[in-house]
């Protein structure tokens, strides 16, 4: 297929029944939701499939049609069938290692989002469920690091907050990723969550708080973050120099320092 042909085919839509069609376009997200993407051998699960193998990655295609389709509901289709174990990137379908291939950095920054705003909701979920999940990020961040340029990977990593913020995962290997994935990103959603849990944390993680919370920093562009997180950016800095950490003292007194030069005035209170 030339480039620029046809990618999303929204005539197949209409494989599926009405009221699937409407609940998946729609309903994203709700019990009902889950229950139809997790039904094994199911309409939804065969519809699924077909779309993989029909490179169906939300990119648009010749005629204008948009991809919110997939945005709404084949990231979370795959993420769920992933945690659910009934795909991986090594299963003969290869329709998770196909949408990692072909996905836009949109896409697979959805699907982060989704996996990020939905464990806080999940009160009975086994460990391994988290643990299968890290391995999911572990490799996603292999991949970023692995790529010629760390542009295809912004949203990807940069909703890896949402993981963060959760606190379901295991809170030092949240800490390092978080950290990873600035450090290519420089951007961490929802930011002010993010600060938030960082100036909780900084007492026992002093090094990589502060280390998260300057590429936060050099991240924002626009000049905001600061204005919004001041508070909590204190607690981060306040929490190192606190900790009895050396390292760590060292970290938020070159950090105060870059941000007094900067005309940040307020943090030289800070200074022991």
């Amino acid at each position: 297929m030339a480039s620029g042909a046809r990618i999303m085919d929204t005539g197949h839509l209409g494989d599926l029944p009405g009221h699937l069609l409407l609940l998946l376009l729609f309903g994203g997200g709700g019990l009902g939701f889950h229950a139809l993407v997790l039904q094994d051998g199911g309409p939804v699960f065969r519809f699924q499939l077909d779309f993989g193998r029909r490179g169906f990655v939300g990119r648009g295609d010749a005629d204008g049609h948009s991809p919110t389709a997939v945005r709404t509901w084949l990231s979370p289709a795959m993420t769920l069938n992933y945690w659910n174990r009934r795909i991986d990137f090594d299963t003969p379908d290869g329709l998770l290692r196909g949408y990692y291939e072909r996905a836009p950095d949109a896409i697979r920054g959805h699907a982060i989002w989704f996996l990020g705003t939905s464990v806080p909701g999940w009160t009975d979920a086994p460990p391994d469920v988290y643990a299968h999940l890290q391995e999911l990020f572990n490799r996603r961040l292999a991949a970023a690091r692995a790529a010629p340029t760390p542009d295809a990977f912004q949203k990807e990593l940069g909703n890896f907050g949402h993981w963060f913020t959760s606190e379901k995962f295991d809170e030092r290997w949240s800490v390092d990723m978080l950290v990873a994935a600035l450090e290519i990103s420089k951007k961490a959603e929802p930011d002010m969550s993010v600060v938030k849990r960082l100036a909780d944390l900084c007492p026992r993680y002093p090094v990589e708080c502060v280390a998260a919370l300057r590429l936060m920093i050099e991240g924002d562009r626009e000049g905001w973050l600061l204005l919004r997180v001041e508070d909590d950016a204190r607690r981060v800095l306040k929490g190192a120099i606190d900790s009895n950490n050396e390292n760590g003292l060292r970290a938020a007194r070159r950090l105060i320092e870059d941000l007094i030069a900067k005309g940040q005035f307020g943090f030289r209170l800070l200074l022991p």
